[in-house]
């Protein structure tokens, strides 16, 4: 019962999620431009019993799977998904995790810049954990703790 639940759930949230992906994907590409030269395309496929969701990514050698991204390369995929996802859903706040972990410095500065503009633009409340000074450093904190 519970693998019915699991597929079941899988399945309708790609079909629902289906229509939104042209949108979703468009907020995406928005971020990941400010960061990589790539872009990501993503559709559902399959047959109405079987859907997955295809996300390729193209860039100047063509298109490819997105498993075929290095690490800091899918760090940042990750965390322009919870951007648009948040912007999508116009969500009040958004936790981030070592969000930047595998990212070398100068793209960690990108990143920075990226995530005030965001907070800024959306006036949301953004909790992070991080050993990253860079973040630490943002100025749009209310306040900081220190472990």
């Amino acid at each position: 019962m519970n693998n019915l639940y699991t597929i079941f759930s899988k399945e309708l949230l790609l079909l629902v999620l289906s229509e939104s992906l042209p949108l979703l994907a468009d907020i995406i590409n928005v971020f990941l431009a400010q960061v990589v030269p790539f872009q990501l395309a993503l559709r559902v496929v399959g047959e109405d019993d079987k859907l997955e969701l295809e996300a390729i990514m193209s860039d100047e050698h063509g298109e490819r799977e997105v498993k075929s991204l290095s690490g800091g390369q899918r760090v940042i995929l990750k965390l322009v998904w919870m951007l648009a996802l948040s912007s999508f859903m116009r969500s009040p706040l958004l936790f981030l995790d070592e969000t930047i972990n595998n990212l070398d410095k100068d793209t960690v500065g990108i990143v920075a810049d990226m995530l005030a503009d965001f907070i800024k633009k959306n006036d949301i409340k953004l909790y992070t954990i991080t050993h990253s000074e860079q973040i630490q450093a943002m100025g749009i904190w209310d306040g900081v703790i220190k472990l």
